[in-house]
């Protein structure tokens, strides 16, 4: 049995504890807070996307895509709210406020043509497609796809 295949495996997981997943953590362990989730999620792939080799940067992404909460645009929004650039706050807002404006109109509709109330039902969470070649964080997810 040859060690030079075992020795290879050991070395590509230890450049990925080292370059991906150390740095990673200690990111959230100094910024834990909801507002930063998206931004760490996006940090994880860009540093996925510059340090390993195909095989292991495929089955990351693959988990990343599987658990990518903070790629939701709900997600998204709550990050672009807090950050410092007014620009992405503003249109942070504005999506808001059209999200508020829609749930408002089609509450009225709802209630003019039924008499029932729409909360009994569950709104389903749904993972967004990650894009996985996005420039900045705010662009993981089309943040136009959230609804109420």
């Amino acid at each position: 049995m040859s060690l030079d295949e075992p020795f290879l495996t050991l070395k590509r997981f230890v450049h990925f504890w080292l370059t991906v997943y150390f740095p990673t953590w200690f990111e959230i362990k100094l910024h834990h807070q909801i507002t930063h989730g998206s931004k760490h999620l996006y940090n994880l792939i860009q540093r996925n996307d510059n340090s390993l080799n195909e095989e292991i940067r495929k089955v990351a992404l693959d988990a990343v895509q599987r658990n990518g909460y903070f790629a939701h645009p709900e997600s998204l929004l709550i990050a672009m709210l807090r950050v410092g650039d007014e620009q992405i706050r503003n249109m942070a807002v504005a999506k808001v406020i059209a999200l508020c404006k829609e749930l408002v109109l089609s509450s009225a509709a709802e209630e003019s043509s039924s008499s029932e109330h729409r909360s009994s039902s569950i709104r389903l969470f749904h993972l967004p497609t990650i894009n996985m070649t996005a420039d900045v964080y705010y662009q993981l997810a089309d943040i136009e796809t959230c609804s109420q």
